[in-house]
């Protein structure tokens, strides 16, 4: 009877022992797989990280050219208005010739009318 007692307190202990085995092996598997979760995280942290520094890079040469641009147009703008203020003087200058021609003219017919000769 003392050996059947031996042998069942065996078992129980085997039983107790196997259970707690197994309740360590699912911790240690929950444990790993966190610690995998944790490793991926930190990857694509690093990644998201890398990933910003590039963006910012984008971002301050966007910046430059957008400032490059407008200068261009301000340039471009002053060119324009440099050129239309130079067409109206061209043509103010043209109608004053065109005015002058025409008062020559005029002053020419007169002198012929009155017999006088001109002298170019």
């Amino acid at each position: 009877m003392l050996g059947l007692v031996v042998v069942g307190l065996n078992v129980m202990l085997f039983v107790l022992m196997q259970g707690h085995q197994r309740a360590l092996d699912d911790r240690t598997t929950v444990v790993q797989q966190r610690e995998n979760v944790v490793t991926a995280q930190e990857a694509k942290r690093d990644q998201l990280k890398n990933l910003i520094i590039l963006l910012e890079v984008q971002k301050i040469k966007a910046q430059y050219d957008a400032e490059a641009a407008q200068a261009q147009a301000q340039d471009a703008d002053r060119v324009k208005a440099d050129r239309d203020k130079a067409f109206k003087e061209l043509n103010y200058s043209q109608a004053e010739k065109a005015k002058a021609d025409l008062a020559a003219k005029s002053a020419r017919s007169v002198v012929k009318e009155l017999g006088g000769e001109i002298l170019e």
